[in-house]
């Protein structure tokens, strides 16, 4: 499991802003649910949530957040047909010091995927004049 420095770096790497409001709020629930927190937080609706209390940008920084824990964005779907008391875990090539930049690379390509399928779900809005 990710540090909450190492959160708020991939966050500050990617979107030059450490977003530790949005990082603490993601793992808050860890105080009363231990490792399951991530089933409430760590999915697409955590992401929604997050937009809805911090913005564009702090939807953004969940998706960062929750790749790093999870190696992509899961449905709810996918904590209750895990095997794993119900938590979905990163691969090992995603858990990485975030000095090694090939490490780097291959989170960002994981991250910039999640980011597509953010904006497909969430296509902008358009002006109305």
């Amino acid at each position: 499991m990710a540090k909450f420095s190492e959160h708020c770096d991939d966050c500050e790497r990617l979107l030059g802003k450490r977003f530790e409001d949005v990082n603490h709020w993601i793992d808050e629930l860890f105080k009363t649910h231990g490792p399951k927190h991530r089933r409430f937080r760590h999915c697409w609706s955590g992401v929604r949530q997050a937009e809805k209390l911090f913005g564009a940008e702090g939807a953004k920084a969940a998706i960062i957040h929750i790749v790093r824990d999870c190696g992509g964005v899961p449905s709810q779907r996918s904590y209750d047909e895990s095997s794993a008391l119900g938590i979905v875990l990163a691969p090992e090539y995603l858990l990485y010091d975030s000095a090694d930049e090939k490490a780097n690379d291959k989170f960002k390509v994981v991250v910039d995927k999640e980011m597509k399928k953010w904006e497909k779900l969430n296509p902008p809005k358009e002006e109305i004049k």
